[in-house]
């Protein structure tokens, strides 16, 4: 067994957290963005007749229509739940870590249980292609980052049918449906993942499991419930290219192949594979157990893996008939999501193959600094950490909150009702998107609407005509 000292542990924690308090700290800057503003706009007191707007004419999530049309748009009330969602991911990356750890037969100790989900949060950080449409924007947020957060949970709840765990089936089912019914990327994933642990149960007791049906069933009603929503069918007619199958599956099957070789191509992707081995090192060797580690075989996780990454790409691909899956919040949902499952892959690997790096690890200084130096190395790295970091050199964070005061304070004052407005000053990690040259645009309609309505104006028109930053 090897482990780590107590100081190292603590070292370790301390500079993690150190490394996620200024993508934390930056919430307070958080503004409103883009589909925000025609949801601020809405009253509780239509919240019947809007959800039903939403399910039939605007999207078939209804959960997330559900999500959406809350009152969560005041000054300081998205900012609150922009910060529980940031909290919420390394508590339940530990909680799902800890779920996986028992399942394999290991106990290890809560510090490293804490730097494990410290450090899977900063890896997220750090391979997000957009940080601000997951953690700063909340309509985003609600979609993706919830979505995600509420799968990890399934995920759960399901290793916890396997253990008997009390209440698992109802833990399971609710948070599936709430996966499926806020994104609609989950609606073949999840399903994939029940059904092969039902055949493994059947191959290994030759009886059907009766709690995994009762999921399956949950799951594929909410999925149903997505599909064959009106809103889906309104929405999917937006996109020309989306709703071949055939099509989708080759460009799939593309895009699987690639998204996976990728990984190993680019030297910060590496770095972040490499940092995993180590995590998974650590995990495995801080075990205190002496019952044999259970394992997944190899091979068999491995395709199911691939099987899973190739679902979570098609499930847009046919909406939309083709997606970019390392851009914008999409590509911030795929990227996360195959960090995670190459996290379970290795850490399984490490599990049955412990033996080979017993000589490696023969001091506990050894891993230690590694961990630190791999550490290192990825955030340096980083483009979202060289963005921050030049940012709060720039006081850029400041400049983008006096630009956006000094616009809203210049557009309550004005006497006209057609505006031209400069380009405002934008930092690097939270660059929202800005209002357009086009006053027919949506955005700038939204706009118009939003602050029609707050500050009691009667704006007609708003665009921009050039850049003062950028």
């Amino acid at each position: 067994m090897v482990q780590i000292t107590k100081i190292s542990k603590n070292f370790l924690l301390i500079g993690l957290i150190i490394l996620l308090i200024p993508f934390l700290y930056i919430i307070r800057f958080a503004e409103l963005s883009g589909d925000d503003y025609t949801r601020a706009i809405m009253s509780i007191n239509d919240f019947s007749l809007n959800y039903s707007d939403w399910f039939f004419s605007h999207n078939g999530r209804f959960i997330n229509g559900f999500i959406s049309i809350l009152p969560i748009y005041g000054r300081y009330t998205f900012k609150v739940i922009l910060l529980i969602n940031f909290i919420a991911i390394p508590i339940i990356l530990r909680i799902l870590i800890k779920r996986f750890v028992s399942f394999s037969e290991m106990d290890v100790d809560n510090s490293v249980m804490n730097i494990s989900a410290l450090l899977l949060t900063l890896l997220i950080i750090i391979q997000l292609p957009l940080p601000v449409e997951f953690f700063y924007w909340i309509s985003s947020m609600t979609v993706y980052s919830f979505s995600l957060l509420c799968f990890l949970m399934f995920i759960y709840g399901l290793l916890g049918v396997k253990q008997n765990m009390k209440y698992a089936v109802l833990v399971t089912s609710i948070f599936s449906l709430l996966a499926i019914g806020n994104n609609e990327i989950f609606i073949l994933l999840n399903n994939y993942i029940i059904f092969l642990f039902s055949i493994h149960f059947y191959l290994r007791f030759s009886k059907v499991c009766s709690k995994l049906v009762i999921i399956q069933i949950f799951s594929l009603v909410s999925g149903l419930l997505v599909i064959l929503g009106p809103g889906s069918k309104s929405r999917q007619s937006h996109f020309e290219d989306g709703g071949n199958i055939l099509a989708s599956i080759i460009l799939s099957l593309k895009n699987t192949v690639s998204l996976i070789a990728n990984q190993f191509l680019n030297i910060g992707d590496i770095l972040i594979l490499v940092m995993i081995i180590f995590l998974s090192i650590l995990i495995v060797y801080s075990n205190r157990s002496n019952n044999l580690m259970k394992s997944i075989n190899i091979i068999k996780l491995c395709l199911f893996s691939v099987g899973a990454i190739f679902l979570i790409i098609l499930t847009p691909n046919y909406a939309m008939g083709g997606i970019s899956y390392n851009e914008g919040r999409l590509g911030n949902l795929i990227q996360i999501l195959l960090l995670l499952i190459f996290f379970v892959n290795i850490l399984n690997f490490c599990i049955i193959k412990k033996d080979w790096f017993l000589n490696f690890l023969k001091k506990t200084k050894t891993l230690y600094s590694i961990i630190l130096v791999v550490l290192f190395l990825n955030v340096v790295v980083s483009d979202n950490y060289l963005n921050l970091l030049e940012d709060f050199r720039n006081s850029s964070f400041l400049k983008q909150e006096i630009g956006l005061n000094n616009r809203i304070n210049y557009l309550k004052n004005t006497s006209e009702n057609s505006i031209i407005l400069e380009r405002r000053y934008k930092s690097k990690t939270l660059n929202y998107e800005e209002l357009t040259v086009d006053k027919g645009h949506w955005y700038n309609k939204s706009y118009i609407l939003y602050l029609n309505y707050k500050y009691d104006l009667s704006l007609e028109n708003i665009i921009v005509f050039k850049e003062n930053n950028k």
